[in-house]
This record gives structure tokens, C-alpha cells and sequence, in this order.
């Protein structure tokens, strides 16, 4: 059989080695040898041979060409193996885990594997896969083992760049393959293999049809399935309910595809937008930090003159056609700056059934998921924990997926340090990686960008990615009447157009998360311009779901806004309240008498208080999701 191959995936019979090597390994928890996966084959007259296929498997995925040794796979190869997400998304729980203790400790945390178990439930089965898996992970080193076969590992500076890690494919994006002596070779595309999930690799035309079975095996999914994320038009934020977040009382919000917050300074448009940032903070760093970012829990609480108040949130999701969700927790201050998760729940429902729950009160749970009960700490949630099963998975991704904007002209205009470009930083830091990204992973989603921004700065024909030295930056081309383009830095782009160049990477990054809230997109930007992002953001309702804030008549003077995405935020006593539009403002935009930007300047966008006081009578933090 030829060596060497550089194709970018695996051949049959690289993939039936693989598989068969995973199903040991995921049996017993050790790697097999190569003779004695030879005799195994043999006596199952399985035609493979395994020394010879071992010498051309790609290195990025595992090896197993040494007849006095193992074959091996690396979190890449197994990847590619039938059922092999619980080895995934334990590996995704530690990496995760080891990043919050890195965050708490510093370098040279230990991530013990007795811990693990305690943590995470996990068996001494499960237990001894990972301590072969964490040793592909960077920031995780050196350690040793432990009295009992117990083992550690430590945290270095690597683990760092899996801060916002959530999925599976987003660890291994960040996990680097091994490269061939020859030089580098193209990463496997897994969308390419997925797309075979159907087809057996167990066998090929060279060899007979019999396969051989390994004692607890999984028979089950593809683990690509198990790491993809629900699409877009499936998963949305339906209801948002908050209670004494800052102005926010009793708030309950009904969120569409689009929804759109207008009131002025001052009436709590930002507060509900960072309650939803708040959750996020929380499940994926800590509640301590969220905290921190906001000045404390006394500068989050609704201020009381009486009984110190508790902060409740509540966030309903609808996660596919057939699945919704509801995650809430409140919490309850102490003395001395300190707090405890008072009561924390998550219900998933299934075509109308609860298929999975799990209810926290203080640390202890009074009804736990199946199979798994890790400790909790009082002050700690236990989502972030709960995520590495599959139950709840979707919950978190979400929640963890959702993005918030306030873009900051100069953070684009600077010199920035180079990421991963996954995701767009709040303040649009990191715009370069991102656009770099967007181009490399769909071209269209690129002309799009350039295309926009032509349109809203006129002459503007391209923005491309440059590295400087060892930062990045943006580099625009403009037609100003030569021959040819000029090209400017973004030096030297006026704000406006900085800011257009960040909604747009909002909007059309890559992966595009689940949601993305955006805080006066008005600002800086011409008014002649709005109109275009008006249609920026309906186009990107199909991707994410949006949610802006404004108190712009000209962003609400396109009738393309219909009056049912707006609602109406206004202030009383110190109160918000978040209304749909009166039925008398509804008539008259849907009338053509005026736009909604009109009656804003006219003072005469009036709330149906009414329909919001029966929605915020109704609030209830920890009752069954919606649809169950």
C-alpha cells in the first residue's frame, strides 16, 4: 500500500484502522497494541493489515505503523470515528473546566483526575480515556500519576486561547495536527466526512463484510451529529423575564427574529440588553466575575428600601422544531459582598414532554440530571458543569453563543493582536481576524461586506485583512477618479465608516452566533446610510436573531421595520417597562398616516402598557418552559 499519501482525508482503510482502534479504546480505556489488534483481525478474517495502513495514516490523526507498539489516535482522529462524542465533550468538559481554574489559580493550576470524577460524575472508565486524551491539549502539561492510578495535569499559558471555547469543532480548530516531515498538509475536512455518516467504514472491497465487535462498543451516532449545533430558524430566544436587574422590576420581553428597543436615554434599553449578557457572563466564566465586570452585586440588585432584593432571571428558548428550553436562576445576597445561588433550574422539553431537568437550591440539588450529580458550589452555577452532557448542551451553546455590541470606532482603527477570528470582540477589537475569517470560510458572505460598505461609503470598492508586523489591521480600497483603487489604512476611515465595517462583521461573521444584540447602530453613521442597514440587519435576521437599541427617528423611518418588531421602552419612577407599540401607533404605521420614525420625533410613540403589565403579572422564574 502506498506511503505518504497528502490527501486531505483518510482512506477506507484508514478509516476502518480508526474506527476499530476507537472501539477498544473506548471499551477499555487504553490504546491497543498493534499485534494484538492484528490477531483480533485476523481470527475475524478481516483483511486489513494493520503496519502497513498504520504507516500512511496522517499523523494530525493517529499512528500505528510500530509492530511493538500502539495504535493511537489524536482528538482529530477520533473525531472522525462512529460514537465518539462522550470522549468529545468530556474532553471539551476538562478543557473548559481547566480554563476557569486557570482564570481562579493561575499557571501551574492541577487539574486531578479524582476532582474530575467528583465534578463531572465521570467513572474510572471515562476517567482513564481522558488521561490519554487531555495529553493532545496545549495548556495542558507535565503531572504525573497519583497514589490509587489517580492522575494530574497543569495549566500553562496555552490554555488561554480556549477562553471562549463552547463547542467541540471550535476545541479542535484550536488544537494544532501534526504536520508530515514532508511539510505541511491540508487539515481533514470533517463537514466532508460527516457527510458520509451513513456509510459503514468497517469494511472495504479488499476485505470480506465481517467486522469485528468490541465489548461495549458504541453501535450509535455519527459523533459529528452529536457536535454539530441546531441552524439558524430553529433556535431562538422567545421570552426574556428579569427581576430587580438594575431598572428591570418585573420585566417580561417577547423577542422575535427581530426586535427592535426605542426609548430614550435613560429608560433601561441597555439594562435589558446586559441582563442577557449577564447570563452569559455567568455560565461562561463565573457569576463572581459577572459580578465583578458590573461593579459588584449591589450595583446589579434593584435598589430597595426595604428586604434587600433578589436578582431573578429567566430566559425561554426554543432550541428546534420540536425542542424548548427555560433556564433561570436568582440569587440571594450576604453579608460582606457575598451571594449564593439561591435556586437555579433547566427544563428541556421534547414534543411537548420534559425529557430532561435538574433543580439547584444553594449547592444542593433537589432534583438532579440522570446519571450525573457533580458538586456544586453555593456561589457557583451549574450549567457550565451540566453542559458536557447532551441533555443540556443546547442550552448553554446558546446561551454561551449570544453576542452584544458596542462598537468602538478607534478599537477598529488601532493596531490589533491576531485571534482565532471566531467571534467579533464587543468593542470590535479584533475586526482584522475577523474579516480574514469571514473571507476564508465563505467568499459570498465576503463580497457581501464589501459590496454593503461601498454602498454606505460611496467610492469604497474592498476592505481586506493586512498583517503589520506582528499585529493586523484593515486596509480599504477607494475609487477616487485614477486608474486604479487607492489604498488607505484604517487610520485614517472616519468613524462612521469603521463603525459600518463593525455591524457588518456583526452580522456576517463566521460561525454566526445565535444571537447578536446591538446597541445604537445609529451612532456615527449617516442618516442617508440607515436605510442600508436597516436591510443589513433584516438579511441577518436569517442567520442570528437580532436585537437593537435606538432612539434614532431616521433608523425607524424605513417602513421595512414593521410596527410589531418595535417595542416601546420607557421609565416610571425608576421602573422600565418594555411595551408593545398602542394599538392607536399600530393603526397609523400600518395605515401609511406615519412612520414610526415620525411619531417618535411627534413624542407621540405611545406603549400598550396595558399588554406589558399582563405580561410582567405573569412573570414566573422557575415554571415549565413554554410549549411543553
Amino acid at each position: 500500500m502506498p506511503t505518504g499519501h497528502a490527501s486531505e482525508e483518510p482512506t477506507a482503510d484508514e478509516l476502518h484502522l480508526m474506527q476499530v482502534t476507537f472501539e477498544r479504546f473506548h471499551a477499555n480505556g487504553a490504546w491497543p497494541r498493534v499485534a494484538d489488534l492484528q490477531v483480533e483481525l485476523d481470527r475475524a478474517k478481516d483483511g486489513l493489515d494493520v503496519v502497513a495502513v498504520g504507516k500512511g495514516l496522517d499523523p494530525g490523526l493517529g499512528s500505528g505503523h510500530d509492530a511493538q507498539g500502539e495504535v493511537t489516535l489524536t482528538l482529530h482522529g477520533i473525531a472522525l470515528c462512529d460514537g465518539s462524542s462522550e470522549e468529545l465533550v468530556d474532553t471539551l468538559a476538562v478543557v473548559r473546566y481547566a480554563y476557569q481554574r486557570y482564570l481562579d489559580e493561575g499557571v501551574g493550576a492541577k487539574i486531578k483526575s479524582h476532582v474530575l470524577g467528583e465534578t463531572f460524575g465521570l467513572s474510572d472508565l471515562r476517567l482513564r480515556r481522558l488521561h490519554l486524551l487531555v495529553q493532545h491539549v496545549p495548556g495542558l502539561y507535565g503531572g504525573g500519576g497519583e497514589p490509587g492510578g489517580a492522575w494530574y495535569r497543569q495549566t500553562d499559558l496555552a490554555i488561554r486561547q480556549f477562553s471562549n471555547v463552547t463547542t467541540v469543532e471550535e476545541m479542535l480548530s484550536r488544537i494544532p495536527r501534526m504536520r508530515r516531515p514532508g511539510g505541511p498538509i491540508n487539515p481533514v475536512d470533517l463537514s466532508s466526512v460527516r457527510a458520509r455518516s451513513g456509510r459503514s467504514v468497517k469494511s472495504s472491497s479488499k476485505r470480506g463484510s465481517a467486522s469485528v465487535p468490541a465489548p461495549g462498543s458504541s453501535s450509535g451516532r455519527d459523533s459529528a451529529q452529536g457536535m454539530e449545533t441546531v441552524g439558524h430558524g430553529k433556535r431562538r430566544l422567545r421570552q426574556v423575564q428579569a427581576r430587580n436587574f438594575r431598572s428591570l422590576d418585573e420585566v417580561v420581553v417577547d423577542l422575535g427574529d427581530l426586535t427592535v428597543l426605542v426609548g430614550p436615554n435613560g429608560s433601561g434599553k441597555t439594562n435589558l440588553v446586559d441582563c442577557l449578557s449577564f447570563v452569559t457572563d455567568s455560565v461562561t466564566s463565573t457569576l463572581a466575575r459577572a459580578f465583578q465586570l458590573r461593579g459588584g452585586i449591589d450595583a446589579v440588585r434593584r435598589r430597595s428600601a426595604g428586604h434587600p432584593t433578589n436578582v431573578g432571571i429567566r430566559l425561554d428558548l426554543s432550541l428546534s422544531d420540536t425542542q424548548v428550553a427555560s433556564y433561570a436562576f436568582e440569587i440571594a445576597a450576604r453579608p460582606q459582598w457575598d451571594f449564593v445561588v439561591k435556586r437555579e433550574t433547566c427544563r428541556v422539553a421534547t414534543d411537548g414532554i420534559v425529557s430532561a431537568v435538574y433543580d439547584l437550591s444553594e449547592g444542593e440539588f433537589t432534583e438532579a440530571p440522570s446519571g450525573i450529580r457533580p458538586r456544586i458550589a453555593p456561589d457557583r452555577l451549574a450549567l457550565p458543569v451540566l453542559s458536557a452532557t447532551e441533555e443540556f448542551r443546547g442550552v448553554y451553546d446558546f446561551i454561551a453563543g449570544m453576542r452584544f455590541y458596542a462598537l468602538v470606532p478607534d478599537r477598529i482603527r488601532e493596531l490589533q493582536d491576531p485571534d482565532t477570528g471566531l467571534s467579533l470582540k464587543r468593542d470590535g477589537s479584533n475586526a482584522a481576524s475577523v474579516l480574514r475569517e469571514v473571507k476564508t470560510r465563505s467568499i459570498d458572505d465576503y463580497e457581501r461586506i464589501c459590496s454593503l460598505l461601498g454602498k454606505v461609503v460611496p467610492g469604497t470598492t474592498s476592505v481586506d485583512y493586512e498583517r503589520v508586523g506582528s499585529k493586523e489591521t484593515l486596509q480599504f480600497r477607494q475609487q477616487i477618479g485614477t486608474k486604479y483603487p487607492w489604498t488607505f489604512p484604517a487610520l485614517n476611515m472616519s468613524d462612521g465608516t469603521l463603525r459600518v465595517l463593525g455591524l457588518l462583521l456583526a452580522v456576517y461573521q463566521q460561525p454566526p452566533p445565535p444571537f447578536v444584540a446591538v446597541e445604537e447602530p445609529e451612532s456615527t453613521v449617516h442618516p442617508g446610510a440607515l436605510d442600508v442597514l436597516v436591510d443589513v440587519f433584516l438579511d441577518g435576521r436569517r442567520r442570528s436573531q437580532v436585537l437593537l437599541t435606538t432612539h434614532s427617528p431616521d433608523l425607524l423611518d424605513s417602513d421595512k421595520i414593521e410596527d410589531g418588531q418595535v417595542r416601546v421602552v420607557t421609565s416610571d419612577a425608576g421602573r422600565t417597562r418594555i411595551s408593545p407599540l398602542s394599538q392607536a401607533s399600530r393603526e397609523a404605521v400600518r395605515q401609511g398616516l406615519y412612520s414610526t420614525g415620525e411619531l417618535l420625533r411627534a413624542n407621540s410613540l405611545d406603549p400598550d402598557l396595558p399588554a406589558s403589565g399582563q405580561l410582567s403579572a405573569e412573570l414566573d422564574l422557575f415554571g415549565h418552559p413554554a410549549g411543553d
